[in-house]
Order: structure tokens, then sequence, then C-alpha cells
């Protein structure tokens, strides 16, 4: 089996694991978050428990997956942050879902992206441990290399997404520093 990276993820299987992943998910629940009702939403539920959602990412995908749900919910908030008269364009091209609270009430408000990295169960163990922040630290372990990786990624093809999307965005290189160069991330 060919060892894994993460552009061949993002680019040939994340959108076919995401849409697999809100399939699982109970109708209601995929476009809960009301502050934008056409966007679908990720509670942090469904990244904690294995059933029923979490299950049909196979568990050597985990980790792509949720990398790839960390810098998307990145990206996403960063436009809607710093960009919002371009963010409803940003928002229809890449349809990225919102990361949010658990349900429920916490569903109604945008987590931060690093609650993907950090909640997401990679290897289905007790929910709890997750909802207790009890396997952060293995969690962070095993996605080091992976979120390393991922942002070499998005370091190369965020620049081209803006030039070619939003050529008439004057700010494109401070938006790409007010994004990658921030140390707030947890890792």
């Amino acid at each position: 089996m060919k060892q894994q990276n993460f552009r061949d993820y993002f680019e040939d299987e994340f959108q076919l694991d995401l849409a697999a992943f809100i399939s699982a998910m109970p109708a209601s629940q995929r476009r809960h978050f009301n502050r934008s009702p056409s966007s679908y939403s990720i509670s942090m539920n469904y990244l904690v428990n294995p059933k029923p959602a979490l299950q049909v990412i196979p568990l050597e995908r985990r980790p792509y997956f949720a990398t790839s749900l960390y810098f998307t919910s990145l990206l996403d908030q960063s436009m809607y942050t710093y960009c919002r008269l371009y963010y409803e364009r940003f928002r229809r091209l890449t349809n990225y879902p919102k990361v949010t609270g658990a349900c429920p009430g916490a569903c109604q408000n945008l987590a931060s992206p690093s609650i993907a990295l950090e909640r997401t169960n990679l290897s289905n163990d007790d929910p709890l441990d997750y909802i207790q922040g009890k396997a952060t630290f293995g969690n962070l372990v095993t996605l080091i290399p992976v979120v390393s990786d991922a942002e070499a990624y998005f370091m190369e093809q965020f620049p081209l997404f803006l030039q070619k999307h939003f050529s008439d965005l004057a700010e494109h290189e401070a938006l790409f520093r007010r994004i990658f160069d921030r140390k707030y991330r947890n890792i």
C-alpha cells in the first residue's frame, strides 16, 4: 500500500470522506448552524463519538480527515474575519463545513479550528476521553507530521487559490500572513 500524503488525501479523498461523514449524520444535524443555514455543520459530538458518522472514515485516514477539517475551518473563519466582503463568494466556492461546539447549545457557536485536531476520535477510543481532553496528547503525536505536511500544502496552494478566484482582492499577501504567521495554533 502506498504511503499516504496530505496532498493526495486532500485532493483525492477528502471530499469523498466528508460527503460520507455528513451523510452518516442525522439529516436534522447536517445544516444545524443557524447563522449559516446553507452551510454544512459538524458538531464536536460527531468528531468525538465514533458512531455513527466517524465510523465511515477508515482509521488510517482519520488523521488526514481531522487535519483537513482543521485547515478548512481555519481558512473559512479567516476569510470571514479578514475578508468579509469576499466571504460569501469564498463560501460558495469551497462549501467548507462549519465546525461547531457540542450539542445541545454550543453547536450554535463556531469552535476553534483546533477542536478538529484535539477532539477527533482517531482510534475508536472511549468518547469520554476525547470530551475530557485525555486523548489530546495521543492525537497530537499522531497528527504532527500530517499537520506539517498539510501546512506546507496550504502555504503553497492557498495563495494560488486567492490569485485564481480573488484577483480583485488587493491584499493577498497580507491575508496569507495573517492566517499562516499567527502563533495561535496549538501544535
